[in-house]
């Protein structure tokens, strides 16, 4: 260990005086702390410095990490708050020491490294809301509206932000190719319009779901949610389970 630490032993290079395994195997987990009961992807991984990193490197190997931290999107039924992405790394001292027990040492002995508090982007819980829809059985049903949403702590609310959503696909049964000019592409103000065509059949009635990006939705298709909308087509003539309907005019 360094006299003083964390001073950087500069003749600690490769060769002989590298007594770490080549390649490293360096693994690492991380933990997420923004105080959601949200898993995160990945918890775990492994990073190796390069050849090149541990050449002349005079007791500084850098190493690299590139995840990309995804948080598990919760389900529409429980939606959750606004919240600041937060996460911790940790490397336990045993990754960090070598054969000749060189470790991480900032003057304690040989220690876990840890990084709390790792920011990133504020998230929403967002979805795609269809409306539901009728017109006659020989017409499209045209720039019928939909919204890009996300749940404010209170009620689910349209995302005026949102002007990056882009390239929207719709569960393709039963609707196969008949959702069709949407926009604009991408949303502006969370804010959009879609055709469906008709098959001119009265009375047909369709659920038209959103299934991708997998952010905004979280359908199977065969078994549609509330952010689906139902389109009818022909003549509205209620429930069925409706005895007597009987206008009043006054």
């Amino acid at each position: 260990n360094a006299a003083t630490p964390p001073a950087i032993t500069q003749n600690y290079d490769c060769g002989g005086f590298w007594k770490f395994t080549s390649p490293m195997d360096l693994t690492y987990s991380y933990t997420d702390s923004s105080g959601n009961a949200l898993a995160i992807t990945p918890a775990t991984n492994t990073v190796n410095p390069l050849a090149a990193d541990i050449t002349d490197c005079n007791g500084l190997v850098p190493l690299t990490l590139t995840d990309t931290i995804t948080y598990a999107r919760p389900t529409i039924a429980t939606p959750i708050n606004p919240f600041a992405a937060s996460v911790d790394l940790a490397i336990a001292k045993a990754q960090l020491t070598d054969s000749d027990t060189v470790c991480f040492n900032t003057g304690a002995g040989c220690q876990n490294f840890n990084q709390n508090g790792m920011t990133g982007a504020n998230l929403l819980h967002g979805k795609i809301q269809v409306f539901n829809n009728f017109g006659p059985e020989n017409q499209d049903i045209t720039d019928s509206p939909f919204e890009a949403q996300f749940f404010n702590g209170t009620s689910w609310v349209v995302n005026a932000n949102d002007a990056c959503s882009t390239s929207l696909v719709f569960c393709s049964s039963p609707t196969a190719g008949r959702v069709n000019t949407i926009f604009p592409d991408p949303l502006t103000g969370g804010l959009g319009t879609f055709t469906v065509t008709t098959s001119g059949t009265s009375g047909e009635v369709l659920d038209v779901c959103l299934t991708s990006p997998l952010w905004l939705s979280e359908t199977t298709c065969a078994a549609p949610d509330s952010t689906c909308g139902e389109f009818t087509f022909g003549i509205y003539r209620g429930n069925d389970r409706i005895i007597n309907w009987r206008e009043i005019v006054r």
